[in-house]
């Protein structure tokens, strides 16, 4: 879900939102409410659109339903907000010990395969392990090819073949 909500979510309501993450955690109305400190009334005003929230109350939502920083900014554009959570490009100065620790991490793991993907399913970073058994089994072509791991992974000339789905 978490890309979709950049893509396809935008589109809706932040009622729509809200009761998507409400739902997602299994939490009433009238617990937000009382979570958050307002009307389940309002609350339910909010979710069905015939209220508008302030960036305050979204961002108490967003606090209480824990959700990520990049979807608490999601939650705010879709009441017409601007974001409040800054996101640094992970080929960016300020990611440059985050990528060092992972490099260290997935170089550490070999023999054994091990990469990082971002959310949308993107290799950033790999190991020679990963390289081996790609190239094993799927050949060159595969590893130079396919830069998503689910593409890699369900594509014919990838390694798809060696996928055995069982009952």
């Amino acid at each position: 879900m978490p890309d979709l909500i950049k893509n396809e979510k935008m589109k809706e309501s932040v009622g729509d939102l809200l009761r998507f993450w409400r739902q997602l955690h299994k939490i009433s109305q009238m617990d937000l409410a009382l979570d958050v400190g307002v009307s389940t009334k309002h609350l339910s005003f909010v979710e069905n659109a015939k209220s508008r929230p302030s960036r305050n109350l979204l961002l108490k939502i967003a606090q209480a339903l824990k959700l990520p920083l990049r979807h608490r900014n999601t939650f705010l554009m879709a009441a017409g907000y601007a974001s409040e959570f800054g996101e640094a490009p992970f080929d960016g100065q300020k990611m440059e010990i985050v990528r060092q620790a992972l490099h260290r991490m997935i170089e550490q793991h070999a023999p054994y395969p091990a990469f990082v993907i971002n959310t949308g399913y993107t290799i950033l970073m790999k190991n020679s392990g990963f390289d081996q058994i790609v190239k094993f089994f799927a050949g060159e072509h595969a590893l130079k090819t396919y830069d998503n791991v689910y593409r890699l992974l369900f594509a014919e000339d990838g390694l798809r073949p060696y996928v055995v789905a069982t009952p």
